[in-house]
């Protein structure tokens, strides 16, 4: 579902049809790159083994992404030559955005497609989310009350939910917020390298020095959250802390 949804975004097609061969392709390598990114790889602890790729996970992502790619690259180069033959106006996709913001220079498909991360990182990340969260809503009967009372009086039985509902429903997004402190989908985060010696908390931290940011232990920390493993939607509501991590309590 939601690589459909990213690829409906991005090229107004399901990326998961069985009657399109390079859509179901395009996913299962996206999928496989994503499985081999999660393996702990001893390269980052012993850089000198690099050349020799001891797990072999170098070769399988690029094997798997440059899969990938090829594939996107295609589906790009059809839209430029389809936006050729275009009469008139008609609606418009992140293709097409990006299309026309990158100039439809003869190298674009090939720029273009490299942004396909988008895939790796909206899918798996989104997908997984869901499943913490119904399965938190699940086991906790009252939070899924309110959230169902909160859809039922918002959106009803007779309509689908359009983007505009997302700020009439506060319990929705207190629930995913509360799902995302307890379950991040990338609990290290993306690592990180120092810039320059770093001075922090009374450790010295030379540069380039790899940094993994633990994103599970902060939302589990209780000295910052009261009852920090008890699932509970309503710590969020009025508060400002958002999806962005851009909140920092003195």
């Amino acid at each position: 579902m939601t690589v459909n949804l990213l690829g409906n975004l991005m090229f107004s097609r399901d990326m998961v049809d069985p009657g399109s061969k390079e859509g179901s392709e395009f996913f299962r390598a996206i999928m496989r790159t994503m499985e081999t990114s999660g393996f702990v790889n001893v390269v980052d602890y012993f850089p000198w083994l690099k050349w020799l790729d001891p797990q072999g996970l170098k070769r399988k992502v690029e094997k798997d992404l440059g899969k990938a790619m090829d594939i996107a690259s295609k589906f790009v180069k059809e839209r430029v030559e389809e936006k050729k033959k275009m009469v008139g106006d008609k609606r418009k996709d992140f293709l097409d955005v990006l299309l026309e913001f990158e100039g439809n220079g003869k190298d674009e498909p090939d720029k273009i497609s490299e942004r396909n991360e988008m895939f790796m990182a909206g899918t798996e990340t989104t997908s997984s989310t869901i499943e913490y969260a119904l399965t938190e809503l699940i086991c906790n009967p009252e939070s899924m009350t309110k959230a169902k009372a909160e859809l039922a009086s918002v959106i009803g039985a007779n309509r689908n939910v359009e983007e505009s509902d997302i700020d009439n429903l506060p319990f929705l997004q207190a629930v995913i917020k509360e799902t995302l402190r307890l379950h991040p989908p990338i609990p290290f985060l993306i690592p990180r390298r120092a810039i320059q010696d770093t001075k922090f908390m009374g450790y010295h931290i030379p540069k380039n020095t790899q940094v993994l940011v633990n994103a599970w232990a902060i939302g589990r920390d209780p000295d910052v959250w009261d009852n920090p493993l008890r699932f509970n939607p309503e710590r969020f509501i009025g508060s400002k802390v958002d999806y962005k991590g851009q909140y920092y309590s003195d």
